[in-house]
């Protein structure tokens, strides 16, 4: 039988990548200002996330559509498998891409399956993931920035980058994976052990539900506990076990009947599976790209067992990307949220929201500017939301000069004055509580 195409990936990738070309090259040409290259990257999401749950802050350059694609990856990887992976990341596409050019020079070299080599490089990506989620939960910024080879090349290696860290993280993209089939993404890619331990569900859910006993005990620095333990756990399963056991929930079966072990699957596969030995590929490095079910000569694979489901993974992939861009337009985090003094006691609270500031554009001008308001008599809260993005306005009685970037928020009580009265000028939306 005729190999067939495997259209679709090939399709989302290079349109991922003309995508992200097609945005640097506005932002220097016609945008106002140089595209932001992590708008819509789900790590830098799931940081901000993990950021805004342990300081009730969000890192200053994430915004909500940010979080929802960190958010949507989790659920298509928990329901369906890392299909964000394997058809939409550049950096898995970059990976795959290298690993068959040093497969056509005859220069890679195989680590193969589940070998000891194999299972003890393994841990690197997990040591990478405490170390970034530890490092961004710590100071409210995107740890992940200093080394992010996507991140270093989007931006002409002029963003906030460490030279040294992103030195090495290109060369281990380009290099090592050159040499080693898909490299970076089994053994150093942190998104990739955090994928994989949301694979093992179960075990997720246990640690959520650590952290929030630990919560309740009142044990210092609990989510720190967590962490470690989602990364050592993670660990020890993928090196042991290598495959996932009840999620998820959408995998690709084999026709033992029609199967003939040619073993052209496994060649074919990005990850050296071997297919041929399997009746549901349960593997921890599936990313259902469908490369096997295109190259398979007896059409003995398929998506859940069924020919029809041939291109569900990548239509979820899209549509999950689209969730998360609608969810993010609707909803928002505040980059701080923070109250003071007697709030719970004072009666008669109300917000004030004024948009059009220009001096509040990130974290720490948005603490610079709560302290500000906390010397303000009848104030109580603020709340600021750096990414915003609203026609400019200003309401009650303020002094500032407009911006379309920011809101800000006042809440006072009734029995006082009708707001309070100051001059500040941000690019972000502030929530402020006053009376």
């Amino acid at each position: 039988m005729k190999r067939k195409s495997n259209w679709l990936k090939n399709l989302l990738q290079w349109g991922t990548l003309a995508a992200i070309v097609g945005f640097v090259v506005y932002g220097l040409t016609l945008g106002e200002k140089p595209a932001d290259v992590e708008a819509y990257c789900p790590f830098g999401g799931l940081q901000a996330l993990g950021s805004y749950l342990v300081n009730n802050s969000l890192a200053c350059t994430m915004s909500m559509t940010q979080i929802m694609v960190g958010v949507m990856l989790a659920v298509g990887v928990i329901l369906f498998s890392k299909l964000f992976c394997g058809y939409l990341c550049p950096l898995g596409t970059v990976s795959e891409w290298m690993g068959r050019g040093g497969k056509k020079l005859k220069v890679s070299v195989e680590i193969r399956p589940g070998s000891i080599a194999d299972r003890l490089l393994r841990a690197v990506k997990y040591a990478l993931l405490f170390y970034v989620f530890y490092m961004s939960a710590s100071s409210s910024e995107l740890f992940c920035k200093n080394f992010d080879p996507y991140y270093a090349v989007a931006t002409g290696f002029k963003g906030e980058i460490t030279v040294w860290m992103t030195v090495i993280s290109v060369a281990l993209l380009f290099l090592g994976s050159f040499f080693v089939k898909m490299f970076w993404c089994k053994y150093i890619c942190p998104l990739g052990a955090l994928s994989n331990i949301f694979k093992f569900t179960l075990t997720f859910a246990g640690i959520v539900i650590l952290l929030w006993a630990l919560g309740l005990l009142g044990v210092a620095s609990a989510w720190v506990w967590a962490l470690g333990a989602a990364c050592v756990i993670g660990y020890l399963w993928e090196m042991i076990y290598l495959k996932s056991k009840v999620f998820p929930l959408l995998r690709i079966v084999r026709d033992e009947a029609t199967c003939t072990k040619c073993d052209v699957c496994r060649r074919k596969c990005p990850y050296s599976i071997d297919i041929k030995n399997l009746d549901k590929v349960k593997h921890i490095d599936c990313t259902l790209c469908g490369t096997c079910v295109s190259a398979c000569p007896e059409d003995s694979l398929q998506v859940g067992g069924k020919r029809s489901l041939r291109w569900l993974p990548g239509i979820l992939a899209v549509a999950l990307f689209g969730a998360a861009l609608w969810f993010g337009s609707h909803w928002e985090l505040p980059t701080i949220d923070e109250k003071w003094g007697e709030y719970e006691q004072v009666e008669g609270m109300q917000t004030y929201e004024i948009e059009g500031l220009t001096s509040v554009k990130c974290f720490g001008s948005s603490k610079a500017f709560s302290a500000k308001m906390q010397k303000v008599p009848g104030v109580y809260g603020v709340k600021t939301f750096v990414k915003r993005r609203k026609p400019a306005s200003t309401r009650c009685r303020w002094s500032a000069s407009a911006s379309r970037d920011s809101t800000i928020r006042w809440t006072w009580s009734t029995s006082g004055p009708s707001c309070a009265t100051s001059t500040a000028s941000a690019a972000s939306t502030h929530s402020t509580t006053a009376r």
